[in-house]
């Protein structure tokens, strides 16, 4: 009977550690894909931006570049 206890612990905790260890497994590329789509959403939203204010960032730039073409002493930028 003493023989039979010790067999059931021994298979028992074999049994826990590969279930631990096929669980920690599991997990290791979780937080990589978690990453990676935190990444692509991000980027997502930087072309929605863009794309929606495209006009007005371009409207901007051209200011900035008009104001430029003003200050003696720099080159005229060509504006398209």
């Amino acid at each position: 009977m003493l023989l039979a206890q010790a067999y059931f612990i021994s298979f028992s905790s074999m049994v826990a550690d590969r279930l631990v260890a096929s669980r920690q497994r599991a997990h290791t590329g979780q937080g990589l894909v978690e990453y990676a789509l935190i990444v692509g959403l991000i980027a997502v939203a930087a072309i929605v931006v863009l794309g929606l204010m495209g006009g007005q960032i371009k409207n901007a730039l051209s200011a900035i570049t008009g104001s430029l073409n003003g200050i003696p002493g720099t080159t005229p930028v060509a504006t398209p």
